[in-house]
């Protein structure tokens, strides 16, 4: 059973204009989420790529066990974006400042985050395409986290998660912030048309 509604969180839905889904913001103010359904699996591979920064993560072992459950046909609960906001403000060590920032202005929160993570590549230690794209990338000196899901404990978790949130099931999967570019033939195709020099340096990347 999940705990109740944190009392901050449910304040800051209260009186944000827009926080709450299905209720748009009033004439006037700010739009902010407008009262849009969230959190997007965009947003959602914004907080897992978050996540997977602390060595200890696991999937298996986090909120990602009843999380992944969500991207399944009609598995969607109506209190998703609850914890979605309660869980922002747990990985900030309680301040709210993120969550605020979710709710007031998408775009900036979504810019934020692109400058923490600018560039991450899910790629498999024995595949020669994941292996391509990394050098490709290092050859244009990009700065990116790669993370070998293969070689990780909670692979048969963190595998199928990633093709939910992409729908992409083959390695690697190149993301800039939490927008997927593709894998090693996006990657060779925008080198060969001159275009992912602007592509990286657009993610912060270079």
């Amino acid at each position: 059973m999940r705990p109740g509604l944190d009392p901050e969180i449910g304040e800051l839905l209260r009186t944000t204009p827009g926080a709450i889904p299905g209720v748009p913001s009033p004439p006037g103010a700010p739009e902010g989420r407008n009262g849009e359904a969230y959190p997007s699996r965009r947003d959602m591979t914004t907080v897992l790529i978050e996540h997977l920064r602390e060595p200890s993560f696991r999937v298996d072992e986090s909120v990602w066990r009843s999380w992944a459950e969500w991207l399944e046909p009609g598995a969607w609960p109506h209190d998703a974006h609850v914890q979605f906001l309660t869980e922002l403000k747990r990985m900030n060590n309680g301040d709210l400042t993120d969550v605020k920032r979710y709710l007031q202005s998408p775009i900036a929160w979504e810019m934020y985050h692109l400058q923490l993570e600018p560039l991450t590549v899910f790629s498999k230690s024995y595949c020669p395409y994941s292996r391509g794209a990394k050098q490709l990338l290092t050859d244009y000196h990009a700065n990116f986290t790669a993370y070998e899901v293969d070689l990780r404990h909670d692979v048969s978790h963190l595998a199928p998660l990633l093709w939910a949130l992409t729908d992409q099931r083959t390695f690697p999967k190149v993301i800039t912030g939490s927008h997927l570019v593709g894998g090693f033939d996006t990657l060779q195709d925008l080198h060969d048309r001159g275009l992912l020099e602007g592509v990286l340096h657009g993610a912060g990347a270079l």
